[in-house]
């Protein structure tokens, strides 16, 4: 297996977030962090990922960007956002007691 090296690292910030509907099989919060390439600014990301098993064994994974004050913004980095489709509108937070 070969490692994309665009990517600069991931840092799992929750590996396994709860609170989502049952549809939901598994979900966490990542932090994927990209190189510099050419003229464009190295980049982050901060998502929730979820994956949801379909009735055929078939599998979705959908990724949303979230705001986590455990993974403020990097000065290293231009924080990107992942808004999958057109129905993605607003913002998501994630917030711990």
């Amino acid at each position: 297996m070969t490692w994309d090296t665009s990517y600069a690292g991931i840092d799992v910030v929750e590996p396994a977030y709860t609170g989502l509907p049952d549809s939901i099989s598994e979900a966490c919060i990542a932090r994927l962090m990209l190189k510099r390439l050419l003229t464009i600014s190295p980049r982050d990301f901060l998502i929730l990922q979820c994956k949801a098993k379909d009735g055929a064994g078939g599998m979705t994974s959908v990724a949303f960007s979230v705001e986590d004050s455990r993974c403020p913004p990097d000065s290293a980095f231009v924080r990107g956002e992942v808004m999958p489709g057109e129905q993605a509108k607003g913002s998501c937070a994630v917030s711990r007691a």
